[in-house]
């Protein structure tokens, strides 16, 4: 019994294994048939995922799909993939299967290769601005930095002299205030002992003029501390700058030379 069930599972397997076959191939031939339809509406994106495709359910590729992936590319004007899948075109296409789409590709040998070499000269070309450009941005930073750090080594000087005004400025009203106060007050005491009449003007200037005094003192204490909090922030931004201006600065740039057809990573190191 277990004897005809293993012959009945084996006959099983082998009776499904070409059916399996037959699946993977009508799939990969619909998804070739799909990307040629949206090849000839101009869906070339869509085409080459189709071909994608009909590659990766055949784990291979054949002449066929080579011919219209070439195609399809050419028209998306992606001309290096072009060349590298006209590449692959030739070498899987056999002596006996060259008709005329084997001619149509060697025409395009050529202009591909022509294409290829414009391509790459042109995204070099790009690359080596943007290069540049980072660069002249990298360079107007710095001379930015260098024209702050300079302006800051003057300022906070400066800046440290009016500190030091407003506090001496602000101590000579506090004593004027404290002076005139208390010569108000004597003032008093000695017309008090001699039996004088006081001026009935004398306390409101007295008092109005200290208060002026008391107010010119407050605010000059009061902008003194501004200008110090103001200083140590240009403190610590200058010495933020000076950090940054002493590190090291290594920037890699990509760079591609067409006649040489070499590419890499350029190094450049800023003390």
């Amino acid at each position: 019994m277990k004897s005809l069930l293993h012959v009945c599972f084996l006959c099983l397997l082998l009776w499904s294994k070409p059916v399996w076959a037959q699946t993977t191939d009508e799939k990969a031939q619909s998804a070739y048939l799909t990307a040629n339809d949206a090849y000839e509406k101009g869906n070339y994106t869509e085409a080459l995922s189709y071909l994608k495709q009909a590659r990766d359910l055949l784990g291979k590729t054949n002449s066929k799909i080579q011919y219209l992936l070439v195609k399809v590319l050419l028209n998306a004007k992606e001309y290096p993939a072009a060349d590298a899948e006209l590449k692959t075109y030739f070498a899987v296409t056999p002596e006996i299967a060259r008709d005329a789409r084997y001619d149509e590709m060697v025409k395009n040998v050529v202009f591909v290769e022509r294409m290829r070499k414009e391509s790459q000269e042109r995204e070099a070309v790009q690359t080596k601005k943007r290069s540049d450009d980072s660069l002249a941005a990298l360079q107007q930073q710095r001379l930015a930095s260098f024209e702050r750090m300079r302006n800051l080594r003057v300022i906070i000087p400066e800046n440290q002299r009016r500190i030091t005004g407003k506090k001496a400025k602000g101590w000579l009203t506090m004593l004027a205030s404290i002076g005139l106060f208390g010569g108000f007050i004597a003032q008093e005491i000695s017309n008090k002992d001699s039996n004088k009449d006081s001026d009935a003007s004398l306390p409101v200037i007295a008092g109005v003029g200290t208060g002026v005094l008391i107010m010119c003192s407050i605010s000059s204490f009061s902008n003194a501390k501004n200008l110090r909090r103001t200083n140590k922030f240009y403190r610590q931004e200058l010495e933020r700058l000076e950090t940054n201006s002493t590190k090291k600065q290594i920037t890699l740039s990509p760079y591609y030379t067409p006649y040489q057809q070499t590419a890499g990573l350029a190094v450049r190191m800023r003390f």
